[in-house]
């Protein structure tokens, strides 16, 4: 599914701790970009104890990662789908 990406996480603020670095760094990268929603989702696989997936009802993506016992969930980015919306450029 083609969607554009938008409104990425800050990185901060909400959650016990920050969202890690390179989540941060991947969401950015896709932030303002026309792609395949897969795409995102094959690049967060890569991230070690991050458990990812694309709430396809509302549009975006969240990701969970447990670490010591605790568990963090953030809503990373969300998107719209590129054929319904034609003011996407």
């Amino acid at each position: 599914m083609l969607v554009k990406f938008f409104d990425p996480h800050p990185g901060f603020g909400g959650a016990v701790i920050a969202l890690p670095s390179d989540i941060k760094a991947i969401i950015d990268a896709f932030d303002g970009k026309k792609a395949e929603l897969a795409d995102i989702l094959l690049a967060l696989g890569k991230v070690p104890k991050a458990a990812c997936w694309a709430n396809l009802e509302h549009c975006y993506i969240s990701c969970r990662i447990v670490n010591n016992g605790y568990t963090h969930q953030w809503r990373l980015i969300r998107w719209t789908d590129v054929t319904d919306d034609a003011n996407v450029d």
